[in-house]
């Protein structure tokens, strides 16, 4: 019996605008719905807490979109409630919330990773591609974290979560070299009309 938990920021499935995460996030959504003997669905939001935004803004954030500890009893509270068994995290940028649901957690879970990407792909890209006056400046600070998110994505992978869902074959590769413990190779959703 799978009982689970979908953990997601709710712009991440729908939006004004709707583009590739959505779409993702929508197919996701309804592959674990049709798995599920029981499915909740926990929303989270970027966090507005002054010391996570002015991180943001001053780019010493790894990961620190969301504060983990306002939704930690809601969370644990699902758990028990339904006793969820799958908890599934909608993006790599929800990361931390596998360490609160692995080390508070009175159930076995098993947490998976629905990952749209990794954020050092993304790093890498700007790195590699920043044109300014303050290039050098610039390209320090992104090696730094570059580095910081690379260390933050292994950490998580190699001790919190359980399983990754990856969208392309070049994803799965990336994971297996993060050390993820198991890959599921979940290829888009085509639909017949």
């Amino acid at each position: 019996m799978i009982n689970s938990l979908f953990i997601t920021n709710p712009k991440d499935l729908n939006s004004d605008i709707l583009g590739g995460v959505q779409i993702c996030s929508q197919e996701f959504l309804e592959v674990v719905k049709l798995v599920s003997n029981k499915f909740v669905i926990h929303n989270v939001n970027i966090s507005q807490n002054l010391f996570l935004k002015a991180k943001r803004k001053l780019k010493i954030d790894s990961y620190d979109l969301y504060d983990i500890e306002p939704d930690k009893n809601e969370i644990l509270s699902i758990i028990n409630k339904h006793e969820i068994n799958y908890i599934f995290i909608n993006k790599a940028e929800l990361i931390k919330f596998s360490k609160i649901i692995k080390l508070t957690s009175p159930y076995s879970v098993k947490v998976v990773l629905m990952s749209h990407g990794n954020e050092t792909g993304d790093f890498l890209h700007e790195l590699t591609h920043i044109h300014s006056k303050f290039s050098l400046f610039k390209k320090s600070w992104q090696k730094l974290r570059l580095g910081l998110n690379l260390f933050l994505e292994s950490y998580y992978r190699h001790r919190y979560i359980d399983l990754v869902c990856a969208m392309s074959e070049e994803e799965v590769a990336i994971e297996k070299w993060l050390g993820s413990k198991e890959i599921f190779f979940f290829p888009r959703l085509i639909r017949v009309c």
